[in-house]
């Protein structure tokens, strides 16, 4: 569905069901936890077109906003979720697919290398590291200086072992933005 799944309210499936052009109907889903069976039991607006692991997404979208893990691994209630780094990285790999698909092939030099970004490196770095000291040490902080050290680098073999390193902490950032929304949001 189009709209952020929300488990329903007697009102709004009165207003939708009101309504003869609406393709949707309340269908109650249940999902389980793989590792100790906690159940979740909701009534969501799906449609006739949808097949059953659509259905099924509809009630996993909205228990992920609840803290569970839905992904391919399984389902697991905010006291069994695991390592979430493989579903970063399938959305990863998504946003790859969507930038060859609208980009096509990218194949540009490196640019790297230059004496200004050794500076640059130098300078996010002892950045960081007085920044952790303090005590205030950012996302922000660890992945800039991440990003200026492969700018520094002309190395392929070690450029790309940067890169890998720039990778790894935004997905980090991301995993971390993904805890603070799930204990927001619980």
């Amino acid at each position: 569905m189009e709209n952020q799944p929300t488990p329903l309210t007697p009102e709004i499936v009165s207003a939708i069901l009101r309504d003869p052009d609406s393709p949707l109907y309340p269908s109650r889903i249940t999902v389980f936890c793989d590792d100790c069976g906690t159940e979740f039991t909701g009534e969501f607006m799906v449609s006739a077109e949808q097949t059953g692991t659509e259905r099924l997404e509809v009630a996993r979208a909205h228990l992920r906003t609840q803290g569970w893990q839905c992904d391919y691994s399984g389902d697991f209630c905010p006291d069994h979720r695991t390592n979430t780094t493989p579903q970063v990285l399938v959305e990863v790999g998504y946003e790859r697919t969507r930038q060859d698909s609208k980009f096509g092939e990218q194949n540009h030099p490196d640019g790297t290398g230059l004496p200004v970004y050794q500076h640059s490196a130098n300078r996010y770095r002892d950045q960081a590291d007085r920044n952790a000291a303090s005590g205030v040490l950012a996302w922000r902080d660890v992945l800039l200086e991440e990003v200026h050290e492969a700018l520094a680098e002309s190395d392929p073999t070690k450029l790309r072992a940067e890169l890998v390193q720039v990778a790894a902490v935004a997905v980090a950032w991301v995993e971390a933005i993904d805890r603070r929304q799930a204990t927001k949001e619980a």
